[in-house]
């Protein structure tokens, strides 16, 4: 049946975050999502909303008001799938968005050839810098963040935009689909260990320049 392959994503978002008022931002559909409550942490300019790649309809446009907004969907597949996901808020002319994809524990995910799971730029020699995912999941419950720039190595860290982030506008658009694959297929390998504070995330985190960032910073400089 095909609701058996769809996302179950309510019981997720209320196992995981505590409840909250709407948010005022980021906006989905013209509608907040929840706080962004993880723990003891709740982030700022944040808002998080279910999200079910299996649904029909896959298009999915929101608004952000400030350059240091973040939009969390949580999502959930029963059997290793396949996800797509293709931004259009910088070919629309909005802003550049990044995305990326992280464990239900909070960490980044990290892609079989070692790259960390939130460098999906199109093509930075040709200046697109929308984001395109397509990727095999395991079973299990995953967050894809949305933002403009600064997603850290724990999502429960949130992102930031210092003053190279480029926000020319604030809507953000998105395509998502999901297709089962078969199979105990989980391309995605787990670290050796995993141990998270979100306190010593918040406190021990690196920033890390995206590159496109210094691709945008060099052609700003010509």
């Amino acid at each position: 049946m095909r609701a058996s392959r769809r996302a179950i994503v309510l019981g997720f978002v209320l196992a995981v975050c505590a409840p909250g008022a709407a948010s005022a931002s980021p906006m989905l559909g013209g509608s907040g999502g929840s706080d962004c409550t993880f723990g003891l942490v709740t982030l700022a300019n944040c808002s998080l909303f279910a999200l079910d790649p299996f649904s029909p309809d896959p298009l999915r446009e929101g608004t952000f008001d400030t350059a240091g907004d973040l939009a969390i969907f949580s999502f959930h597949f029963d059997e290793a799938s396949r996800l797509s996901v293709s931004t259009s808020s910088y070919a629309d002319g909005s802003f550049d968005p990044q995305l990326g994809l992280f464990r239900a524990d909070g960490t980044l995910l990290e892609l079989a050839d070692g790259t960390a799971a939130r460098f999906f730029d199109n093509n930075l020699d040709a200046f697109d810098y929308d984001d395109h995912i397509d990727l095999e999941l395991g079973q299990g419950s995953y967050f894809m963040a949305l933002a403009v720039a600064g997603l850290r190595d724990s999502l429960f860290a949130g992102s930031d935009c210092d003053s190279l982030c480029d926000f020319p506008g604030i809507a953000f658009s998105f395509e998502v689909s999901a297709d089962p694959v078969g199979g105990n297929t989980d391309p995605v390998p787990e670290p050796a260990t995993v141990t998270l504070v979100a306190g010593g995330a918040l406190a021990g985190w690196l920033p890390r320049r995206r590159a496109r960032t210094r691709a945008r910073a060099a052609r700003i400089s010509r």
